[in-house]
């Protein structure tokens, strides 16, 4: 995903800022967790942005705050706790529109923040990289099974086909389809035990 935006957008002003803000913003969106982008993204990130003149300190501005963006996107849990716990106390909450209440506000954050990346870029940074459309090609359709997530999770929501629980739990099998399947990265028999095992304990530890 890093190299996706960062071939679309890495060759204009305040680029590696912009591609922060997507990356962040749609990895926590998937992951639920700020504090999980933040550590997973930071150490490929921190030195993307170092490169391009960005001092230490708004470098790590960007990374905290962009990676909170995506709690309002579904279909982060954050979200779907906070209807299922307001509708436990009496106050019954729609988790559909929940979602939908969040997609404008977090539009416009990331807009705001990728905006605030580009007036705080370096220009000479963004003209010692040329857009290279053989490689945005190329990196896109490298990834396309990645980009495939937010059209599974947002068909399946919004199609009416299932509730945003669901939806949740299809896009999450996806995910694992592919890195089982497909990347193998995930072993049926060492891997995916322990991660149910640790799935498991989280459920737990929630309810």
């Amino acid at each position: 995903m890093i190299r996706v935006f960062q071939a679309l957008f890495g060759h204009v002003r305040g680029g590696p800022a912009i591609v922060t803000t997507f990356v962040c913003a749609l990895f926590t969106a998937f992951t639920g967790a700020s504090g999980v982008t933040i550590l997973a993204l930071g150490g490929l990130l921190m030195p993307v942005l170092l490169v391009a003149h960005y001092s230490e300190r708004d470098a790590l501005g960007l990374l905290t705050s962009a990676g909170s963006l995506g709690l309002l996107f579904p279909p982060c849990l954050p979200l779907i706790l906070y209807a299922v716990v307001a509708t436990t106390i009496g106050t019954e909450i729609s988790i559909g529109k929940m979602f939908l209440g969040g997609i404008i506000p977090g539009i416009l954050l990331m807009v705001l923040t990728a905006w605030w990346g580009i007036r705080a870029g370096s220009r000479g940074a963004a003209a010692a990289v040329r857009f290279d459309a053989k490689e945005a090609r190329r990196a896109v359709w490298e990834a396309k099974l990645e980009l495939l997530i937010p059209v599974v999770a947002l068909v399946s929501l919004f199609s009416g086909l299932a509730t945003p629980v669901e939806a949740s739990a299809v896009t999450a099998l996806y995910a694992f389809a592919v890195e089982t399947f497909v990347y193998r990265d995930l072993k049926l028999v060492k891997d995916v035990p322990r991660v149910m095992g640790e799935c498991g304990l989280l459920v737990a530890a929630c309810c």
